[in-house]
This record gives C-alpha cells, sequence and structure tokens, in this order.
C-alpha cells in the first residue's frame, strides 16, 4: 500500500504540474487578449485621442498653409503624433494638399484620418503592425503551446489507461487535457497486475515501459519549441533594435541638427563678426584722424 500511494502522489505531482503550466499559460493569453481590446475599444484607448488631435492638426495646417504662413510647430507636433501612433500599428501616411495629410492604420478599411475627420474604433486587418500585431501573435503562439500540452497530456492519459485497464482495473487518469487529467485511482483500485496474484506485476512493467516512449517525445518537441521560439524571439528583437537605431539615425541626419555644421557655422560667424569690428575700429581712426589732426600746424 505504501508503494502504492507513492506511485499515486508522484501521478498527482505530474498532473498538478501540467495543470498549472496551462494555467499560467492561459494567464497570458487572457492578459494579451484584454490588453489588445484596452488598446483599440477600451475607454482609456490611446489610438482614439491621437486620431482626433491629427484631425484637428490638419486643420490647423491646412488654414495656416492656405494664409501663406509656416506652421512648423504644428508640423512637428504632428510628426510626433504619427511616430507614436507607429508603436502601435502599420501607419501610411498620403498628402493631401495644403498641408494636410491622410493616414491609414492597421490596415483598416476606412482611413484612420482623411483631412478632418477622425473614423475610431474601426476594424483592423488581422495583421495590424506594431505592438497590437505582438499581442495577437501572443495569443496565437500561446493558444498553440497550451495545445501542445494537452497533446502532452492526453497521450498520457491513454497510454497509461490502457495499460491500467488490461485486467478490469479502472482508468489510472480521468480527462484528457493539461487542465482536465486528474488521478482516478487510490490505493485499493491501483491495480499492478492483471493476475489478481501478489506477484502479479506486468500491469505495472507494461507502464514502466511508456518511459522515454510517445509521451516523453512529445514534451520534449514542447520544451524544444519553446525554447527555439525565445531564442528566435530574442534574436528578432535585436534585430530590429539595430534597424531602428539605424533608420532613426538617418532621419537625425536629414532632419536633426548637425552639432559640426552647427560649429562650423558659429567660427565662421564669430570670424565675420571680428571682421566687422575691426572694419569698424579702422573706420573710426580714419576719422578721428580726419576730423581732430588733419590740418593741424606741426602735425
Amino acid at each position: 500500500a505504501s508503494v502504492k500511494a507513492a506511485v499515486i502522489g508522484h501521478a498527482t505531482t505530474l498532473v498538478n504540474a501540467l495543470s498549472s503550466l496551462d494555467s499560467r499559460l492561459s494567464v497570458l493569453e487572457n492578459q494579451a487578449g484584454t490588453e489588445f481590446t484596452e488598446l483599440t475599444t477600451g475607454a482609456q484607448n490611446p489610438i482614439g485621442p491621437m486620431a482626433t488631435e491629427l484631425a484637428r492638426l490638419n486643420g490647423q495646417i491646412r488654414t495656416a498653409v492656405t494664409a501663406g504662413q509656416s506652421p512648423n510647430e504644428l508640423l512637428d507636433r504632428r510628426d510626433l503624433l504619427i511616430d507614436k501612433l507607429a508603436e502601435y500599428g502599420t501607419v501610411t501616411v498620403t498628402e493631401q494638399g495644403f498641408g494636410a495629410v491622410q493616414i491609414d492604420f492597421g490596415g483598416a478599411a476606412t482611413p484612420l484620418v482623411d483631412d478632418v475627420v477622425a473614423t475610431w474604433p474601426q476594424a483592423l486587418s488581422p495583421t495590424p503592425g506594431g505592438k497590437l500585431q505582438a499581442l495577437l501573435d501572443v495569443q496565437t503562439t500561446v493558444a498553440s503551446y497550451r495545445a501542445d500540452l494537452d497533446n502532452v497530456a492526453s497521450s498520457l492519459a491513454t497510454t497509461v489507461n490502457a495499460a491500467h485497464t488490461v485486467g478490469g482495473a479502472p482508468n489510472f487518469f480521468n480527462g484528457t487535457t493539461a487542465s482536465t487529467i486528474a488521478v482516478n485511482v487510490t490505493t485499493a483500485t491501483l491495480a499492478a497486475g492483471s493476475g489478481g496474484t501478489v506477484s502479479s506485476n506486468d500491469i505495472a512493467r507494461a507502464i514502466a515501459a511508456l518511459g522515454n516512449g510517445a509521451t516523453d517525445d512529445l514534451y520534449g518537441t514542447f520544451v524544444s519549441r519553446v525554447g527555439q521560439d525565445v531564442n528566435l524571439a530574442e534574436s528578432a528583437a535585436n534585430a530590429s533594435a539595430a534597424l531602428r537605431m539605424t533608420i532613426d539615425n538617418r532621419r537625425k541626419s536629414v532632419s536633426g541638427v548637425s552639432m559640426d555644421e552647427e560649429m562650423t557655422n558659429m567660427i565662421r560667424f564669430q570670424r565675420a563678426y571680428q571682421a566687422s569690428a575691426r572694419t569698424m575700429n579702422a573706420m573710426d581712426e580714419m576719422l578721428d584722424t580726419i576730423v581732430n589732426r588733419m590740418g593741424r600746424v606741426g602735425l
């Protein structure tokens, strides 16, 4: 009985581990779904206010340009908002004339901003890009992890039950998924053999022979897949960070301030000022000589 209790204890630990892992994966999947909903349709979603402000800026910029003004601050603010918007999904900007732009977002059928009209919320494409895409990918990936884990639980229950019920004993496990699998035997119903004698142990040997079999292969494949996905994600993150830095540097080289260029201009202006000052001094000395000294006897 003590050995049977130990077997049941190990089996209980195993199914609890499967259930716990599935529960943690479920939490991750639900968190990603909740965050996606909050970002797209939630009361505090950031995309709607940005769309509204971009539409307003479009109108102000159009008015200023039409009046012959240069609304640089408004243009900078709009560029900043577009950059922030691009963190959440794919953004496409199309010029409309007189400084206004059309902004398409996340593959939606209707432009997010069309002149002074903002349309949000709306349905996005299955691949919206940006953070929204990442949240969708998390849900898809974690759901597939849970499916793999269910396959492990199903294989475990099916193979062990098939071996345990040979002599008419009950199923060793109930349930066929990671969240539902549970131990179904007690020390009284756990069978070691089908012969009904103390020395009968064919069932125990059959279950022991399942080690390193199909169920272990499934679990090993699952763990290997998770590890490979982690490595790929880290590599992709590093590559994306490097690409973003390169693009930012190229943009700054075009639109940003070059310290070398500004220092060169400062020196040039300084030298021009010094030259002007020396010219004024020379003119002052010349006038002093003409006014105060020319025509005086003895000079």
